[in-house]
């Protein structure tokens, strides 16, 4: 299995990569080749690109951005490689255009409403003096779309974290 990441210093990097490698040793120590460096359309396309280039290819790249996942479909796509019989893809965004897909991705949704929801709660009380404590982490369920063969991974994503919206707020 392939990730291909945003920007190491980001949170969501941080916190997603811990997870994933959590979850294939829970699996049963699957190795996963983790690359990319930006949560770009640009950098799932040529990191794609490389992986199907490798003499051990991947079955499954789970990419964690919906434009990291734009970039990783196209690239599969001139390679004439077809969802999911020749390889997989995970995203962790749910965005309505995955919808139209060709074949229905596999994708980790985030509850936006409530992050946003949770967020804003926090920010009022914190500006109106009424939070004595200091929160710096929310964990918040998010839902798997079109299960594949992939439910013991979702389970160490089954929680959402804010850390660095809330982290944002403290500063």
């Amino acid at each position: 299995m392939a990730c291909i990441l945003g920007i190491k210093s980001s949170t969501p990097y941080k916190i997603r990569i811990k997870d994933i490698k959590h979850a294939m040793q829970e699996i049963g120590n699957i190795n996963i080749h983790v690359i990319g460096d930006d949560f770009s359309v640009q950098n799932g396309y040529q990191e794609t690109k490389l992986l199907l280039r490798r003499k051990e290819r991947s079955t499954a790249i789970f990419a964690l951005s919906n434009t990291i996942t734009m970039g990783c479909l196209k690239s599969l796509k001139e390679d004439t490689l077809k969802l999911p019989d020749d390889i997989s893809v995970i995203t962790f965004d749910d965005y309505p255009y995955l919808d139209f897909s060709e074949t229905p991705i596999t994708r980790i949704a985030q509850p936006v409403e409530h992050m946003c929801e949770t967020a804003l709660k926090y920010l009022l009380s914190k500006l109106n003096n009424e939070l004595k404590l200091i929160i710096d982490h929310v964990t918040l369920r998010s839902d798997l779309k079109y299960e594949t063969l992939l439910k013991k991974i979702y389970y160490f994503f089954s929680q959402v974290q804010i850390v660095y919206l809330l982290s944002c707020v403290n500063n």
